[in-house]
């Protein structure tokens, strides 16, 4: 089987997502001859060839595209594609034009499958109120053009997305991109690490609010809050520091990756989740920060609920779905439990035999083979 991923992707402030794409990619193509994937870097479309596992090739596509015009582009670039092709597979973005729909009609009408990733559901109040009506008029294009979509955060209750077959996935980490270090305890430091896109629905700000408070009781732990990443609600949390008087407690990262993210996660003992998911009305989602965090050995304090909290692990820690200041102290005796009773070492070997992307695509792939052996009578190999 030869798939083709695409996915509207930006570097800058988009290496979660950057993240995802290359280890679903990496990983898919264990299962499949081979993967194309078609995404945007900066300003310009580029085309990935992932084979055994590995990127082998890169090449640019299209030049001077902005994000907001990917898809259309892209439909453009896509043509190119249709030969030799067994199964295309589309990373949803909220719409601001037509073009994902045109993509997605585009490969039916040529005869192959499609299929089409949800990562957030609901998400309209993550938009603008220009974007919502945008996508209210664009969104109705997509109705029952994908075989099947899939999502990793969907209420319970649906059957169907966008007029198609909704099947529940989970989200994964490329865990053998990630070094093999464990995280150490100091009982006199506590070293805390938010990242990921700087939103209000990630609720970084209730830990912040949290941290005098912290100081307060504790006076003999240092406690320190790693924020890293980019976005919208950057400025929002560097005024809650202002207004805590806690500079001193809380340092701001770029985005960054590899070895400088490494050096950063070392320093910590907690992984910050997502803690502000009932702003926009989610009740679900399956997390990639909260799987790298586990991947790499730390406890997770969240307030949703995700798949990760079944899972029987010592160091998940869930907090109330509200606006109220996160406790820290009661966080930090819980992290010392977790580390006393082994828990670096249960969460990083439970990551690897649940949550690498490896597992993840071949439960996807199997879906994949069975809906298209349904639709079309016919099971590609």
């Amino acid at each position: 089987m030869t798939m083709v991923y695409e996915v509207n992707l930006a570097t800058r402030g988009s290496i979660g997502i950057k993240k995802k794409m290359l280890g679903q990619a990496e990983a898919f193509s264990l299962h499949c001859r081979r993967v194309e994937v078609i995404c945007l870097d900066r300003a310009t479309i580029i085309g990935l060839t992932f084979v055994d596992g590995k990127n082998i090739a890169r090449r640019e596509l299209l030049h001077d595209v902005g994000i907001d015009e990917f898809f259309t582009a892209a439909c453009r670039v896509l043509k190119d594609f249709l030969s030799g092709m067994d199964v295309f597979y589309f990373r949803f973005a909220p719409m601001r034009n037509a073009g994902l729909a045109d993509c997605l009609r585009l490969v039916r009408e040529s005869g192959y499958p499609v299929f089409l990733e949800v990562p957030t559901y609901p998400y309209i109040k993550e938009l603008s109120e220009e974007h919502k009506q945008l996508d209210a008029t664009f969104q109705p294009n997509l109705n029952a053009l994908a075989t099947t979509v899939f999502s990793p955060s969907v209420p319970s209750h649906l059957e169907r997305l966008f007029g198609s077959p909704l099947v529940r996935m989970q989200n994964g980490i490329a865990c053998n991109h990630l070094p093999i270090q464990k995280p150490s305890w100091d009982p006199q430091s506590f070293d805390m690490i938010a990242i990921g896109w700087l939103a209000r629905w990630h609720g970084f700000d209730r830990v912040v609010h949290g941290l005098r408070n912290f100081a307060r009781q504790m006076p003999g732990v240092r406690s320190h809050l790693h924020i890293v990443g980019e976005g919208p609600f950057q400025e929002s949390l560097k005024d809650c520091v202002r207004q805590e008087g806690c500079g001193n407690q809380v340092t701001f990262w770029e985005s960054t990756e590899g070895e400088e993210l490494d050096a950063i996660f070392a320093r910590c003992q907690l992984g910050i989740g997502s803690l502000g998911w009932h702003r926009t009305e989610v009740e679900h989602a399956d997390t990639l920060k909260s799987r790298e965090y586990v991947a790499r050995g730390l406890p997770v304090v969240l307030s949703y609920d995700d798949t990760i909290g079944n899972a029987g692990l010592p160091g998940i820690f869930r907090v109330s779905a509200d606006d109220r200041p996160i406790d820290l102290t009661e966080i930090y005796n819980q992290v010392r439990e977790f580390f006393a009773d082994g828990g670096p070492r249960i969460h990083w070997d439970y990551a690897r035999t649940h949550y690498d992307w490896s597992l993840i695509t071949r439960r996807q792939m199997e879906t994949i083979l069975s809906h298209i052996s349904q639709s079309t009578n016919t099971i590609y190999s």
